[in-house]
Formats: structure tokens, sequence, C-alpha cells
């Protein structure tokens, strides 16, 4: 059987033939050109097509600490107005002028260039303060610069009094005279000299040296039970059993001086007949009680007698009491009576208490009844051991305040500042 296929029929199935060509595989890639790749989103990643939100959508979560994750702060001591004074002052040409004023007059009347005294309590008659240097003991160590200002007042000659001194020898530095007594409170160096001076017969003075007779009193430290005292320790204990209240009485008024007409600072001066004078009352005061205006106004009649008799006074601040906290509160307040007193008349003031802040200081250079300062071979050496404890300090500061004076005043040196 034949077929017949119409020409209409062959371009039918032509036509069909191309379009079957030209539709496209399912299967088949799309050209390279026209590929993307698409990546779903990961879960919760709706949110990365937002803009980011602003600081105040942000939220930090916190943690409330409890009480053991909170530290609570030590409150530090609001450091006395002492703390930020100069350990010695400087010698102006203000302050020089009035200090060779003082000088002259004194050299008018008789006194010598090479003396000073000693005016005070039982500090400043204490064996171990500056005896060491009148006998050609004291080791300067990195200060031998001060060693001028030893021989310029070693080389006169004192009556050595009631000296505690290590040597046979009588100058200023070994002295103890009329005006440095065991007990002592500003108003003593004031009063008629009339007989021996005993500390245990004034009530006043009884109470201000016996620290049991402070309710407020701290137990002592033991310096045997401190290691850092080492060997050193029973001779500081030693070097304070000579300036309490057990000493003995000082001895009488002099033949120069007639009693009861005359005062002790009176009678110092008129037997030494001194340039300088180094005072430090305040202790003692502090310790029986005495008001502040009535320690400024002893003190002040101290500085007026003085320089009436051409003596230029230094006056001192008093050391602290860190073993009795409501003793220790008010030195700060004789401290500053005793600045106010120095800058009214125009006159140095000796930081003492400023030399014992320092953190190197053992027991802030205090020995263990709380109100000496301790020393170290017997106050005389200034190395860096030496220079830990209380009246080595003590007289290193006194030398550098001599050497001083001797520079600028006495001598009639430049003007510092």
């Amino acid at each position: 059987m034949k077929v017949r296929i119409s020409a209409s029929g062959i371009a039918l199935a032509l036509l069909l033939t191309a379009c079957q060509r030209q539709r496209p595989d399912p299967g088949a890639a799309f050209p390279q050109e026209a590929q993307r790749t698409i990546v779903p989103p990961a879960a919760g990643a709706a949110d990365d097509l937002r803009p980011p939100p602003a600081p105040s959508d942000t939220l930090t979560p916190s943690i409330t600490p409890t009480a053991s994750d909170t530290p609570t702060p030590t409150p530090s001591p609001t450091p006395p107005p002492e703390a930020f004074w100069p350990v010695l002052p400087t010698i102006d040409g203000g302050m020089k002028q009035r200090l060779r004023a003082v000088y002259d007059l004194g050299q008018a009347r008789g006194n010598r260039a090479g003396v000073f005294i000693k005016v005070g309590d039982s500090i400043s008659a204490s064996g171990a303060f500056l005896t060491d240097l009148g006998c050609g003991l004291g080791r300067l160590g990195e200060y031998g610069a001060l060693q001028e200002a030893v021989d310029h007042f070693a080389a006169t000659e004192l009556p050595a009094g009631n000296s505690s001194a290590r040597c046979g020898r009588g100058n200023s530095f070994t002295r103890r005279g009329q005006a440095a007594v065991v007990g002592w409170s500003a108003v003593h160096a004031l009063r008629p000299l009339a007989t021996p001076v005993d500390p245990a017969a004034d009530p006043a003075v009884d109470a201000a040296m016996d620290p049991a007779a402070d309710p407020a009193a701290s137990p002592a430290v033991d310096p045997a039970a401190d290691a850092t005292l080492d060997a050193q320790g029973a001779q500081v204990t030693a070097v304070v059993s000579d300036t309490t209240g057990a000493a003995a009485p000082t001895a009488g008024p002099p033949p120069e001086c007639a009693a009861p007409d005359i005062t002790p600072l009176g009678c110092e001066i008129l037997v030494t007949r001194p340039a300088v004078a180094l005072v430090m009352y305040g202790t003692n005061d502090l310790a029986a009680g005495v008001d502040l205006g009535s320690y400024r106004h002893n003190l002040d009649m101290i500085v007026g007698q003085l320089l009436d008799a051409g003596v230029i006074p230094v006056l001192s601040t008093i050391p602290p009491r860190p073993l009795n906290r409501r003793a220790n509160a008010r030195v700060s307040g004789f401290n500053q009576v005793a600045k106010a007193v120095a800058d009214a008349r125009g006159i140095p003031l000796w930081n003492f208490w400023a030399q014992l802040a320092g953190p190197e200081m053992i027991h802030s250079g205090i020995s263990g009844d709380g109100i000496h300062p301790s020393a170290w071979r017997y106050g005389g050496d200034f190395g860096p051991q030496g220079l830990r404890y209380g009246y080595n300090q003590r007289s290193l500061g006194a030398l550098q305040m001599l050497d001083k004076l001797l520079r600028v005043v006495i001598r009639d040196g430049a003007a510092e500042g």
C-alpha cells in the first residue's frame, strides 16, 4: 500500500521537528554567563536583612554582684598639715635679715658664736640626742659636709652639766643644762629657779610622763619582739630608760644664777651665752592636758626671752604618738601652734614630725614606750640603718639646722631661695 504524503504534510512535519530542537532540556545547565548561585538563608538570618539597631536599642545584660564581689574601700586618713611642711626652713633674704639682727645683738652682749643650747623636755635632755657628735663618736656617712658644723659648735668648752654623754667632754652637743629637763612642759622653763627640779614632785609632770596615767594609752611595743631591731633592741631600751620619769633630778642652779629671780631658761642663757637655741616643748603639755592657748602663750614667752637676749630660737614640731590614738590626734594641734609662733616671730621652724613620717622608719621612729624616739648606736649614726630610728633622725635634723644657720647667718653667707 502506498502512502501518499502531500507537500503540505511534509512542511508540517519539518516545522514540528524544528520546534522540538529549540525546547530546553530540564536537566541541562544554563549557559555559564547566565548561571547564578542562590544560597538559602540560614535559620534566624532574616534579622540580618534589617538595618543595625540604634545604640539605644542595644541591651547590655547586667549582673548584680553579691556582697562578696564588691570590695569595701579602706578610707585613707587625711594627712595633718605638718605632712606638707618642709623638714628644714628656707632662710630667705627676709629671714636672714631678722636672724642676723638677733645674732648681732647677742654678739654685742657677749654671746658666743660657737654655742647653742637645748631647751625642752626629756627628748632634748636624752643622751641619744647629739651627744655622740660632741664626743667625736658620730658617723656622718653621706652627710660628711656637716662635719664643719660639728667642729664649729664642739670647739667651745662648756660645763657638761648632768650629761648622759659617752665621754667626758663638755660642749654644746654633750651638755645637759638647766633648760632641758625630764618631764617638763613649756611653762617650767619660765618658772623661777630656786631648787633642784624633781619631776615626781609635780603632779602635772608626773602624769605627763607616766603613760599608765592616760586611760587611753595603748599597750607598748616591745622592741625585743621586733626582728628588725636585731641586737640593737637592748640598746634602744637602754637609751629610753634615761629619758623617762625615773631619771634623776637635775642639779641645782649654778652659783651664777641668783635664785629665785631667774628662770631655768634665763640661767642657761647666762651660763652658756649661746648664739642659737633648739626649742621643743609640747609632748608633756599634750599629756598633761594643757590647752593650746596656754601652750602658745608659754612658747611665745620663751621665744621672746631668747630674742631679747640675742639668741636665735629654732622651734621644733613634736613627734607622733603612734601607740595612743587619742593623744596622736592632738599632736597636730601643738605642731600648728609651734608653726604659728614661728611664723609670727619670723624664726625657723624645724619639722621633726616629718622626719619620722617616712615609710622606712621603724615604728614611726618611736620606742616601745610610745613617747620617746628610738635610737640606733646612741643616735649619732647617720647611715641608712641608723636613720630608721627617731633619735638618729632628730640629731641629723638638728645638725642640718645648725649648719644652715652657721653658713647663712653666723658667717653671713648668701640667703637661700
